[in-house]
């Protein structure tokens, strides 16, 4: 845990020389799917949970990884597919805002976010999620959440993976034998 605390901290620390800098914020004129990957990433990361702990952050960037692993494509491929992340949909009003966030929330915020996205790229700490590659906030569960398993709950978001073949044996197995929970 401290290491991890020092890395997080000297990553804050370079993260905010690189800022005086410009290098970590969206570039002006250039529009969201022309953008640098980390900058994507640091993007879908704030649009989604900028309200939320570092932590969170860190699992909405584990799901992220975990779809890049799964799916072999790059990280700007995974977050820009259509439907995917809502705050890059055409109609949702976040979406304006990722090209300039810091007129909408403090830069402690977008560097957590960044921080974030920053060490789960560059796989400094491990998954948090235990595979999950979804993620729903709220209480009504979507359609497509209903044959995933929940790897993870934090106070935001309820964090999902789809069910594997050893999953559905023991599932199927407790079934049978008259324990199904």
């Amino acid at each position: 845990m401290v290491k991890k605390l020092i890395v997080i901290a000297l990553t804050i620390l370079i993260l905010t020389m690189l800022e005086i800098k410009g290098f970590i914020l969206p570039k002006k004129g250039l529009e969201i799917e022309k953008q640098h990957p980390l900058i994507i990433f640091t993007m879908c990361i704030w649009g989604e949970a900028r309200g939320c702990s570092f932590w969170e952050q860190v699992d909405v960037a584990n799901v992220i990884r975990n779809r890049v692993k799964k799916m072999k494509k790059s990280y700007p491929d995974v977050i820009l597919q259509r439907k995917q992340f809502s705050c890059f949909n055409k109609s949702d009003p976040n979406r304006e805002k990722l090209l300039t966030p810091l007129k909408y929330d403090s830069w402690k915020i977008w560097i957590s976010c960044f921080c974030a996205a920053e060490l789960i790229y560059n796989n400094i700490i491990p998954d948090s999620t235990y595979g999950a590659t979804h993620y729903y906030s709220g209480e009504r569960v979507p359609y497509w959440a209903k044959e995933m398993v929940v790897t993870k709950e934090t106070k935001h978001f309820k964090f999902l993976k789809e069910r594997d073949k050893e999953y559905m044996y023991i599932f199927k197995k407790r079934v049978k034998n008259g324990k199904n929970n």
